[in-house]
């Protein structure tokens, strides 16, 4: 059985779960309340998603929110996986797509920013049962 420093055990555990780092010159184009929940986002995608070329991503900014398409370097995300990233912060990332550009998969994501109103909506359910009595 072969012994491991602390040193090697740390160096290889941090090896199997290195991320991509997020360009920092993406996250600037972001109010700075939002730069922390868009660099979040984009973790947990990478994640959930980890097919992802998140170095590649490319973010456009509107009047409430920001659009980031970020390169698939595979042809497959699962609903599973679409699922657990809206999950995370469902109040701000309004929509989850998959779309083709330039003739490869991405994922684009709609991430409100701080000043973005939150739609919500409310279903209630009733139910009316008629009875038949008989005398």
């Amino acid at each position: 059985m072969q012994h491991m420093s602390l040193g090697q055990v740390l160096g290889t555990t941090m090896a199997q779960c290195k991320r991509a780092r997020i360009p920092s010159h993406l996250l600037q184009q972001c109010k700075p309340a939002d730069q922390t929940v868009v660099e979040n986002i984009l973790t947990v995608l990478q994640d959930f998603v980890p097919h992802v070329n998140i170095s590649a991503c490319v973010l456009t900014v509107t009047a409430s929110a920001y659009a980031v398409v970020v390169p698939c370097t595979v042809n497959e995300v699962t609903l599973r996986q679409l699922a657990a990233v809206q999950d995370y912060s469902p109040a701000r990332i309004s929509q989850l797509q998959i779309a083709v550009k330039d003739g490869s998969m991405c994922l684009v994501l709609c991430i409100n920013n701080e000043n973005s109103l939150v739609a919500y909506s409310e279903v209630a359910v009733m139910r009316i049962c008629k009875r038949t009595r008989y005398i």
